[in-house]
């Protein structure tokens, strides 16, 4: 029935491709590889198997007639027609899942307390939350921002439901995964001993830098703490400090090269939730949804 309540909206959609109704299933599958960089990590991100996931894919391909992702060893890409059917997979699932909560027997009430990283308050979760308030309209979002250390420490404590932390190194099933680059003058990373702006304890990169710089005998004075990103932004713009950024959060002109400078490679980062299963429906919704604006 729910079906035949959505045909209507998304027939023009299907008549693109020629096809009565596509697989919910395998629409759901390619917008997880492609947010999660993969099958592997898909499958995570859905509690499927890879194999399920492939066998998904492969069908959604079967039934499109087009191939939608190409497969290397090391990454997977979207072919043009993949990327044309991404966007509509995502508006055919929002529609999806908007009837799915208009036709609640019961729509869900109450607040869930969500824990977030600055950057990914000022980025992601904007967006998130105003998607997430169309189709859960009863429901409030008490948002604290923190560091991740510290969100975790509350969820663990019961006082937040749900946290997304930085997760550095980046591991398998890391959101968002990118590298982490140097920003700042290339003279302060020339200095006998580096001036470097971080957040305060308990911070991810601060502690994983802090033990590579130790590890290749480089010394180093923490000259500024802060817990705003612009102002961290503002030290290696005005040449105060250096700082570590993901490199998608910096622009070209601040990133120093690892090579030129002789600073220690730095690792991937990306975030995670936490938790990973929410024991509320409601909780693993709004985690689902953020999860494809990260």
């Amino acid at each position: 029935m729910l079906k035949m309540i959505l045909y209507d909206r998304i027939y023009g959609v299907h008549k693109l491709i020629g096809l009565a109704m596509l697989d919910l299933e395998g629409l759901r599958a390619m917008c997880a590889v492609c947010d999660a960089g993969g099958f592997t990590n898909a499958g995570e991100m859905l509690n499927l198997t890879q194999s399920t996931i492939s066998h998904q894919i492969r069908r959604l391909e079967e039934r499109t007639g087009r191939r939608l992702l190409e497969r290397t060893t090391r990454a997977v890409r979207l072919t043009v027609d993949g990327e044309m059917l991404l966007a509509d997979a995502r508006r055919i699932l929002d529609l999806v899942a908007e009837a799915e909560a208009r036709f609640s027997s019961e729509p869900a009430r109450g607040e869930i307390r969500l824990g977030v990283p600055e950057e990914v308050a000022c980025r992601a979760l904007p967006g998130a939350l105003v998607r997430f308030r169309s189709l859960q309209p009863g429901l409030r979002v008490a948002v604290t921002v923190g560091l991740s250390q510290t969100l975790r420490t509350r969820v663990d404590q019961g006082s937040i439901d749900l946290a997304i932390l930085k997760d550095v190194p980046a591991k398998r099933g890391t959101l968002a995964a990118g590298p982490l680059v140097w920003a700042g003058a290339k003279r302060l990373a020339e200095e006998r001993v580096l001036r470097l702006a971080f957040f305060p304890e308990p911070c991810d990169y601060r502690c994983h830098v802090s033990q590579l710089l130790e590890r290749m005998g480089r010394r180093y004075e923490i000259v500024m703490t802060s817990t705003s990103c612009e102002s961290l932004r503002a030290a290696a713009k005005e040449e105060l400090a250096l700082v570590i950024l993901p490199r998608a959060e910096c622009s070209p002109e601040m990133r120093l090269d690892e090579s030129v400078s002789d600073l220690p490679k730095l690792p991937r980062s990306g975030y995670r939730m936490h938790p990973q299963e929410p024991r509320k429906k409601v909780v693993a919704d709004l985690k689902d949804l953020i999860t494809t604006y990260l």
